[in-house]
């Protein structure tokens, strides 16, 4: 389990509550051209073994994209219409494809949290919502190649209505795939807490700047850009 720094007895101290943390912005995208380019952190993200949180208020499209070419690529998107969130991880040419928020649970209005976690030793790629597992995969494909794209809120290789829009708030990736309780404690009920601190962050990116187009990395210095006007938003989970 994680350590997440602040716990006591009864479970993890709410990141409100947590000295020195403020979960004030998020970031919100327009679904013309808005993205996040987040190259930096792209060569230490492995498509072998891995796991990318964060929090998401939906309307429409691509939500990330980690890319090594179009044969090596981990990419989500949020369907309006058919009211769901997809992750693929594509490997050598091979499809692994996860489903979560079926049923229309992520187009409430809501802010939610999305997770997937992938494993070549362990055999499986998850997709988590709202702390839980909710579509497990098997039999994956093996990866190949170093990713040099990480982009949040388009695909790179898609159509010109590919661009996400909406909000997303606090994206964490990981150089292990993450436990069923480890994703359960980043959830904390539905309140974003500090990952500050954790061993195995490759980025964690809080948003908080409100200012500027540079966005900091709190883990590893693998500061992101916005880009087209990408903004800095009060609206938070």
């Amino acid at each position: 389990m994680l350590g997440l720094g602040n716990t006591l007895s009864g479970g993890i101290v709410p990141a409100a509550a947590a000295a020195g943390f403020a979960d004030s912005y998020s970031l919100s995208f327009d679904g013309v051209d808005d993205y996040v380019d987040l190259d930096n952190a792209a060569s230490g993200i492995s498509g072998i073994e891995g796991t990318i949180s964060f929090w998401f208020k939906p309307t429409d499209n691509y939500l990330f994209e980690i890319k090594v070419d179009a044969d090596n690529y981990i990419s989500a998107y949020f369907s309006s219409g058919s009211d769901y969130a997809s992750c693929t991880r594509r490997a050598d040419g091979g499809n692994d494809t996860a489903a979560s928020f079926s049923g229309g649970s992520g187009n409430d209005g809501n802010w939610h949290h999305a997770a997937y976690t992938w494993s070549e030793s362990g055999d499986k790629f998850i997709a988590y919502a709202d702390g839980s597992a909710e579509t497990t995969r098997t039999s994956i494909n093996s990866w190949d190649g170093t990713p040099s794209i990480f982009t949040l809120g388009k695909h790179t290789a898609h159509w010109s209505g590919g661009y996400y829009s909406g909000n997303i708030n606090d994206v964490s990736i990981w150089n292990s795939a993450l436990s069923a309780g480890d994703i359960s404690d980043i959830y904390n009920s539905g309140t974003v807490t500090d990952l500050s601190g954790e061993s195995g962050l490759i980025g964690y990116w809080k948003f908080e700047e409100n200012t500027g187009t540079t966005v900091e990395d709190s883990s590893s210095g693998n500061d992101g850009t916005l880009v087209n006007g990408t903004a800095f938003d009060s609206d938070t989970p």
